[in-house]
């Protein structure tokens, strides 16, 4: 299944891609990979979730929605440390910040099995 195993790894190097950007037009596009793969992940962390889970214990999906608010709290914390710091760039630290986390889960989801 590409959308669980792949998706992540896509988003990462659709990151790093916006992040080495040269131009206003090279980041729209790198923005428009970067939601291809942040949307194959939404459906597929889903639908694998609740294949695995068993029925009682469904409710803890809730959670997994409740971390996608707070990774996006996380990344506009993580901009406001970077501006108070003086940083220039603030958006590609972001960028690089968040690419570095997507590699590590893109790892962690290598060891789970996929589904029939």
């Amino acid at each position: 299944m590409f959308t669980y195993k792949k998706c992540l790894f896509f988003t990462f190097f659709a990151t790093i891609g916006m992040l080495a950007s040269f131009s206003y037009w090279w980041m729209i596009i790198m923005a428009f990979f970067i939601g291809i793969g942040i949307g194959g992940t939404i459906a597929g962390d889903g639908t694998v979730f609740v294949e695995y889970c068993p029925e009682n214990n469904r409710r803890v999906l809730v959670i997994m929605s409740v971390l996608c608010s707070v990774s996006a709290s996380f990344a506009a914390i993580m901009a406001l440390v970077y501006a108070a710091i003086g940083i220039e760039f603030v958006w590609r630290y972001l960028l690089g910040t968040i690419a570095v986390f997507t590699l590590i889960v893109s790892f962690l989801r290598l060891s789970v099995m996929e589904t029939p």
